[in-house]
């Protein structure tokens, strides 16, 4: 965004190492840097913006409905909110698992203990009890079109 000529940019994530990541690779970028700020979802400040973009986090969001508020009131009264995530839940692959298995609707198709059993076999993590708990530790909140329109 900073690219295309936005005068100011703000990255949020709820992960303080996905924002430290951001700000050392930022440093690669010196032309942009002065427009680009990155905060931990708790220290955003109070500002208002007049695009929020979500790409690819609404699947993972524990509470999807709290976020979308958070997002709200951070939004100017004109602004506009863009969202986009896949795969859905219901999708051929919406369980996030093509490490682990390129079979389509493999989550749907097995209980989800009998999946995380495997999962846990094959990444040697005995942490992992549910879908909630995947990927990276963010998790799948298995997310729905119906549910992301109820948000």
């Amino acid at each position: 965004m900073a690219f295309n000529g936005a005068a100011k940019v703000v990255g949020v994530d709820i992960n303080e190492e996905a924002i430290n990541f951001a700000k050392r690779k930022l440093i690669e970028y010196p032309t942009v840097a002065g427009a680009v700020s990155f905060f931990v979802l708790k220290d955003l400040p109070k500002e208002k913006y007049d695009i929020i973009l979500s790409k690819d986090s609404f699947e993972h969001y524990a509470n999807p409905e709290s976020m979308m508020y958070i997002m709200r009131q951070h939004l100017k009264f004109d602004g506009i909110i863009i969202v986009g995530f896949e795969p859905l839940w219901k999708s051929p692959f919406g369980g996030h698992i093509r490490d682990f298995s390129r079979f389509p609707w493999i989550h749907l198709l097995f209980p989800e203990p009998i999946l995380m059993e495997e999962l846990r076999r094959f990444f040697k993590d005995k942490r992992i009890k549910s879908f909630s708990q995947i990927i990276g530790g963010s998790g799948l909140n298995k997310m729905s079109y119906k549910g992301f329109e109820d948000c």
